[in-house]
């Protein structure tokens, strides 16, 4: 009376997963991403320390662009080297970012800064340059 061979859903226990997978799947791409113990851990401050370095150098060279002082014979020159330097510096953090943001060893926030100081420079070189030597002050 019976159609065939009986199946049974039931007759193998399944196994469960080990805890890596199982929290590889919960996270998605965070549990890639992040690397149990101090190694880890260390990757990314030194990423951190690499991104936040480039910031700060960029900021400097951009601090220079903004504070030449108006009415010198020198002060687009020293304008447009410190905006130079920022905006080479900016894209340099900016690529180094988005390397460590693509590997997961940063977050997505990270790249805001590089893009603002970016911003920053293209300004100074462009809409905010100082006017040339002999012109009046507005």
């Amino acid at each position: 009376m019976t159609d065939g061979p009986r199946r049974s859903t039931d007759s193998a226990p399944r196994r469960p997963l080990p805890a890596r997978a199982e929290r590889a799947g919960r996270e998605g791409q965070a549990g890639r991403a992040g690397r149990a113990g101090r190694a880890g851990w260390a990757v990314r401050v030194m990423a951190a320390g690499v991104v936040v370095l480039l910031g700060v150098l960029s900021g400097y060279f951009l601090a220079v662009g903004y504070l030449a002082e108006p009415g010198r014979t020198d002060t687009r020159a020293h304008s447009a080297i410190g905006a130079g330097l920022g905006l080479f510096t900016g894209a340099l953090a900016a690529l180094v970012t988005w390397a460590f943001v693509a590997t997961g060893r940063l977050r997505s926030w990270w790249l805001w800064p590089p893009v603002l100081l970016i911003g920053a420079a293209l300004l100074r070189l462009t809409v905010w340059a100082p006017p040339p030597y002999g012109s009046p002050l507005p």
